[in-house]
């Protein structure tokens, strides 16, 4: 074969090499998880947790600020009657945000592996 023929083949597989190695170390492959209030979505989504405004569609806010690789969000958030919103992760943690302004309540870390189900709470019990 003609070198002139090959070489932009070999350079196109290089570089298409080259891009998907600086993709992060994570990417969602598992279904978002919804809750919901009277006003507002909890979209559970990858790296992020987002509060989105219903009758508006706008972003209220995001957990974390900035998409954290480490951090997975696979399942539905539940929200509790004392005004929490629970979001289990696949990095072992159960997060307890607050709703309203999604500042972190509390950070549960002593699961012993990932979690990959919503919680179940019944009264004050999680």
């Amino acid at each position: 074969m003609n070198l002139k023929k090959i070489l932009p083949i070999i350079l196109f597989i290089a570089i298409a090499l080259f891009i998907s190695a600086c993709g992060s170390a994570y990417q969602s492959t598992g279904w978002h998880g919804l809750a919901n209030d009277t006003d507002n979505v909890f979209l559970a989504a990858g790296t992020q947790v987002f509060s989105i405004d219903i009758s508006s569609g706008s972003e209220n806010w995001r957990y974390p600020e900035k998409a954290n690789a480490k951090i997975a969000f696979y399942t539905n958030p539940v929200l509790t009657s004392d005004g929490q919103l629970l979001v289990p992760s696949y990095d072992t943690n159960l997060y307890s945000l607050n709703p309203t302004t999604g500042s972190q309540n509390w950070l549960f870390e002593e699961s012993s592996n990932k979690l990959i189900s919503s919680p179940l709470v019944m009264g004050e019990m999680i």
